[in-house]
């Protein structure tokens, strides 16, 4: 019967395999005839993987944490530059020239979104993660509906006004690929405008 391979491909399994490697190699050395020729580059390439590995899970996090506070303060100062626009769009005194001034009177250009749908692309991070680039023409921004294994239909993942939307819930099976699919609306004045994108598979790999 035909065994799999016995390195792991998720990178902390390996290395905790590796860990398991290297303490066997050493402590048996004596009986497989190895010598230092043999087992000093397995201690080099556990320390390398050890380093290398760490840096890439803190890069990650960090990279995340860095997204999602960007998401957060974008949104805040959107919410409310919307809000005192409105306000000052309804007071009388109000004209387009002094609208201009302030940048709030938004181009002309002659896009119908009605009949028009956002284009998206995907790119798998591993773990989970998919970055999701989308076009928005003249919307404010889109909603992103997405589908798992297991779910029944698409259900909303989040509204971004900036590309890229990165997706980083975990993986529902841990080590696992997983199958994930997309699409998007454009949004207009908080209201969803034209047909959805097509639908956008993904691979997700552990």
């Amino acid at each position: 019967m035909a065994k799999d391979d016995f390195l792991p491909r998720p990178d902390n399994d390996l290395l905790v395999w590796h860990d398991q490697f290297k303490s066997g190699v050493l402590g048996n050395a004596a009986a497989f005839g190895l010598v230092a020729a043999d087992t000093t580059p397995i201690t080099t390439d556990n320390t390398d993987l050890h380093t290398k590995i760490t840096n890439l899970n803190a890069t990650a996090a960090t990279a995340k944490q860095a997204v999602a506070d960007k998401n957060t303060s974008r949104s805040n100062a959107e919410k409310r530059a919307r809000a005192l626009a409105k306000r000052i769009k309804a007071h009388p005194a109000y004209t387009v020239a002094l609208g201009n001034l302030l940048g709030i009177e938004g181009p002309d250009s002659g896009i119908d979104l009605s009949g028009r749908q956002p284009d998206i692309s995907g790119t798998d991070h591993t773990g989970g993660q998919v970055e999701i680039g989308f076009n928005k023409l003249t919307s404010d921004g889109v909603n992103i509906y997405s589908k798992r294994d297991g779910d029944v239909d698409f259900v909303f993942l989040a509204r971004d006004t900036q590309t890229p939307y990165l997706d980083t819930r975990p993986l529902k099976v841990p080590g696992k690929p997983e199958i994930r699919e997309y699409k998007a609306m454009f949004v207009l004045n908080d209201e969803e405008i034209g047909i959805f994108s097509h639908e956008l598979v993904v691979n997700c790999a552990p």
